[in-house]
This record gives structure tokens, C-alpha cells and sequence, in this order.
């Protein structure tokens, strides 16, 4: 057997999966904080004349737990439709590795080529060096420093990824009755765990059907139930209030975001007194308006100071105009300080004092090109208590689609790092399509722009999780990277100077449009190029942070 250690910042191809195991590469040394996990990859080829079982069983070794994940090929399309909730045949399709399935073994036949992934934990508070012989003995050398991940908190850099539980219930075919009970909690829970794990913070609740009019395949009810009685509006916040608990359980106690008193499309629905669901539009600042969405917020006041929600509590909104926000900012300013206001921009009003009124924005990423204008717009944020964020989506280059090169998704961590931005923001963690671990693909995004993580094989079991992207693991690691860097520019600022340099020259590179619609890089020299400084970018961060 061939079997060598592999880069996954090019795009995974049969041609790059070949080209690698050719170089050969039987070691590699990784520098870590005590308690930190990572993961490494490694390609193997089957050069002998049968085929093999390769083993794959988790370990504890050395002070470390090892296991494994094999990459999974899927479909993606090369564009984006335009008819709604439809996903265009006359778009083609290729085959992508997109993401990791864990085993315990694998059958490799003969000249078949496999991608393995080896997650890796450290689980003991010493500094230590230990080498972990791994398959067909390829030799992992880790330095375990004397400093532990533990110091690394959310707000050095946050993460804030948007669920949904309702996708999950879907997915695994659970019937509207049984929402919200113990099997739609059980596999809720899984994709809560791979967010909190990765240092997901913020719960996202749906105040409203459909918030964001029905974008991705699934539906998206609401997490309260509004009714309306002789033109009395009441609301039941018992789903809302158990998905809190599940968010809890977890460890997920950062913010909580209710989108949203702008739905896209400004729709209500409530249930009327023959308990049949009525939908209004809502003109925006109107007396009707303010009256309706006044009973709500009286409402989540109440809800939050008769449970003693301890988190802050935001109304949140989504790529809506200022003049629409500003009555938001009106109908909020009574109940102030125990509500806050959230949101997502994607116009270009960076600069803009109006914004001063919003606690927690997020700027797009096709907003962020000004280097100058952006710093200086977060940094006047910042001396005022209020939080910054940039945010990634679909018609964005760099980005974190499943055609994605994966050096895509280190680039534009750092550049928004480099921004002094608080954090990032991503808009579905789990909105899954009809069948995503055949195809990733669906109507206007770019494939996979609508999930992060894939949902497992099988039955339901509380054993299960949730399998990881390429774009999860690069996500995670450069997170955890950034955090280091923050945590010692914090402390020791000197012994980070030479990342602060080299990123704080970072651009924002534009792509463009296929012939399909989709984003992507203008040409091939383009992602050569961004390979060549994340490379550069862990470079530095591997003889600087460890």
C-alpha cells in the first residue's frame, strides 16, 4: 500500500489525491495547546494485486484519543438556479469530496485511492512530545506546549451559525406531532454538539413561519405559536422555550437572536379563533404594525422574566433596509436594556452613526473590501461596547461551498480577523436539502452554501453525530488559530507581531460568476494564489503560536 500525509487546501480531486501520495510524505509534526484537538489526513492507494481491509478502530495512545473518518463523495452543481425551490437540470453536476463519514475500517480494492481523516485529542494538562504511529505507519509527532486551550474564550473570536431543528425533524422523517419530543430532541442535539463544540455560542429562534420565506427546502414553523382573538394577539413560547433548554444542555448559554420583526416578505401567521392559520402582511411602521408586534415583544418580556432567561435576548433581523430597521430601533427603545437588536447588513453603510443604534451587526462580506474604512468602522464600534461580526453567503468569493477550494475558508477567517471584526457569521448550519449525502445541491445557492455539517446514515441512535464538511474541519481550525493569536496579541503582543503584519496586508480578492451563475474564483491562478498565502499564513502561525 501507498499511504502518505495529505493537504486538503486544494480542491480533492482524483488528480491532486494521486499527485500527493506520489510526494511521499511519511511525517508531519503538529504544535498544540494541552487539551487541543486537531486533525490530519492521509491518502491512501492500494498497489497491490487484492484488495484490503484497512483498520480504523479509535485508540488511546500516548495521551491521546485518535479516530477516523473516510471522505464521501457527493453531487454538486455548478450553478444557481432561478426558479423558486427548484434545482435546474440543465445545470451539470460533478463529484466532489465534500464530506467525512467515521469508520472503524475500510475496504480498499485493488488501485483504489481513499482519503482518511485522523481526529486527534489530547487529553492529559502536560507538556509533552509524543510520536503516534498511524496507518501504514506514517509517523504523527506532536508537541503538546504549555498552554492549554481552555484559555481560549468566544469573545476572542465568536462563531455564529444559524440552525434548524425543524430541518433535522424533517430529514429523518419525524411527523409535525411528535416535534419537539424526545427522537427530534435526541437528533437536534447532535448538530448542537458539533456547533458547540466547534465554539458556537448564539441560538437562533424563528419567531415567525417562514422568517426568511421559505429559502431552503425544508419548512421553517415557528418557535412560538401566535393566536389572535377579536383582534387580540397572545403567544405560546413552549417550543421556544424547549429548544432553549436543548441549546442549554449542550452549553450553548451566549446570546439568543429571534428573527425576526422584518421577515422577508413582513408576513405574519396566527392561529384565529376556529384554530385555522390566517397570514397578513404587515406594512412596516404602520399603527397596525406597531400594535401587533408590540403584544409580541410584551410578550417575550414577560416569557423571559417569568422563566428568568439569564442570556441576552436580541430581536434580529436579516438584510433589511435602514428605514424599515429604524422602526425596529423605535418599537425596541421602551424595553431596553433587556432587549437588544441584532443585524445581518448587506447594504454598504459602513460608517453610518444610524448604526450606532444597533448592538450586534454584521457586515457582508461584499461589504468588507474598504481595509480602512471598516477597521476604523469596527474599531469606533468596539470603543462603544458594541459588536461587530462579518458574515460569509451565497454570490461570495472566497467562500465555503462544497466546490470550494478549502484554502478558500482560512483566507477569509484571517482577512476578517485582520479586520478586527468580533467574529464570524455563517447563515445555515444545518438547513439540509432533499437528499444531501447524494447531492448538496439546491435552487438559487451554490452547492452546500445551505449546511455545514451533513446529517449520518441510518436510524436515529443517541450514539450518532453528525458527519463533518471539509469546510467544517477548515472552519474549526482556523477559528481555534485565530483565538491564539488573539489571546497572545492580548497578552503578548511582540510575539505575535509577525502574523499582524503579514495578515493586516491581506485584500479581499473578487470572483466572478460561472457561466451557471455560481461564484467562484476568475481562474484557476487566482486559488493558486490564495493557496500560496494560507500556506504562508500557517507558516508563520506554526513557528509563531506553537
Amino acid at each position: 500500500m501507498l499511504a502518505a500525509f495529505y493537504n486538503i487546501n486544494r480542491k480533492i480531486t482524483r488528480d491532486e489525491l494521486e499527485s500527493q501520495c506520489k510526494q511521499n510524505k511519511r511525517q508531519l509534526h503538529r504544535s498544540i495547546w494541552q487539551n487541543e484537538s486537531f486533525t490530519c489526513y492521509m491518502v491512501l492507494r492500494n498497489d497491490q494485486s487484492t484488495s484490503m481491509m484497512i483498520n480504523l478502530a479509535p485508540q488511546d495512545t500516548a495521551g491521546f484519543s485518535l479516530s477516523y473518518l473516510v471522505a464521501q463523495p457527493n453531487l454538486a452543481g455548478l450553478g444557481r438556479g432561478q426558479t423558486e425551490g427548484v434545482i435546474d437540470s440543465n445545470i451539470p453536476k460533478e463529484i466532489v469530496y465534500d464530506y467525512l463519514k467515521p469508520q472503524t475500517s475500510v475496504i480498499m480494492e485493488v488501485d483504489e485511492i481513499k482519503l482518511i481523516a485522523c481526529q486527534v485529542t489530547h487529553k492529559k494538562a502536560v507538556t509533552e512530545q509524543a510520536t503516534i504511529p498511524l496507518v501504514d505507519d506514517l509517523k504523527l509527532q506532536v508537541t503538546v506546549q504549555n498552554k492549554s486551550i481552555n484559555e481560549l474564550t468566544n469573545d476572542l473570536f465568536s462563531l455564529e451559525l444559524w440552525q434548524y431543528p425543524h430541518s433535522v425533524a424533517q430529514y429523518y422523517g419525524i411527523e409535525r406531532a411528535d416535534y419537539f419530543k424526545y427522537e427530534h430532541e435526541m437528533l437536534v442535539k447532535q448538530s448542537l454538539t458539533a456547533y458547540q463544540q466547534a465554539a458556537g455560542d448564539v441560538m437562533i429562534a424563528g419567531i415567525v413561519e417562514e422568517p426568511w420565506h421559505h429559502q431552503t427546502y425544508a419548512d421553517y414553523p415557528s418557535l412560538v405559536k401566535w393566536f389572535c382573538q377579536d383582534d387580540q394577539f397572545t403567544f405560546d413560547f413552549a417550543d421556544f422555550m424547549t429548544y432553549l433548554k436543548w441549546n442549554l444542555d449542550i452549553g450553548i448559554k451566549g446570546k439568543i437572536k429571534v428573527f425576526s420583526p422584518l421577515p422577508w416578505n413582513n408576513q405574519i401567521a396566527y392561529y384565529n379563533e376556529k384554530q385555522e392559520l390566517i397570514t397578513e402582511i404587515l406594512e412596516v411602521g404602520s399603527t397596525r404594525w406597531y400594535r401587533i408586534w408590540g403584544s409580541f415583544v410584551e410578550a417575550l418580556v414577560d416569557c423571559i422574566q417569568r422563566h428568568e432567561i439569564e442570556q441576552e435576548v436580541y430581536l434580529a433581523i436579516d438584510e433589511r433596509e435602514l428605514k424599515d430597521v429604524l422602526h425596529v430601533i423605535a418599537l425596541l427603545e421602551p424595553f431596553r436594556p433587556l432587549l437588544k437588536l441584532s443585524a445581518a447588513i448587506d447594504v454598504n453603510m459602513v460608517g453610518d452613526e444610524r448604526l450606532d443604534q444597533i448592538d450586534d451587526i454584521s457586515i457582508s462580506q461584499s461589504h468588507s473590501t474598504n481595509r480602512s474604512l471598516v477597521t476604523a468602522f469596527i474599531k469606533e464600534r468596539s470603543a462603544k461596547g458594541l459588536t461587530t461580526t462579518l458574515y460569509n453567503c451565497t454570490g461570495h468569493f472566497p467562500s465555503l461551498f462544497s466546490r470550494s477550494w478549502n484554502a478558500e475558508g482560512h483566507y477569509i477567517l484571517w482577512y476578517f480577523c485582520s479586520l478586527g471584526a468580533d467574529g464570524f457569521l455563517r447563515w445555515a448550519l444545518d438547513a439540509w436539502t432533499e437528499r444531501p449525502l447524494v447531492d448538496s445541491s439546491y435552487w438559487y445557492w451554490e452547492s452546500g452554501d445551505c449546511f455545514l455539517v451533513y446529517p449520518h446514515e441510518g436510524n436515529p441512535s443517541a450514539s450518532a453525530s453528525v458527519y463533518p464538511t471539509f469546510r467544517w474541519q477548515v472552519l474549526n481550525e482556523t477559528i481555534i488559530a485565530i483565538k491564539k493569536y488573539r489571546y497572545l496579541l492580548k497578552n503578548d503582543p511582540k510575539k505575535v507581531e509577525a502574523i499582524t503584519q503579514f495578515i493586516n496586508q491581506l485584500e479581499l480578492p473578487l470572483g466572478q460568476p460561472n457561466e451557471y451563475g455560481a461564484m467562484e474564483a476568475s481562474d484557476e491562478a487566482q486559488l493558486e494564489e490564495l493557496f500560496e498565502v494560507t500556506k504562508r499564513i500557517h507558516e508563520v502561525c506554526k513557528r509563531v503560536l506553537n
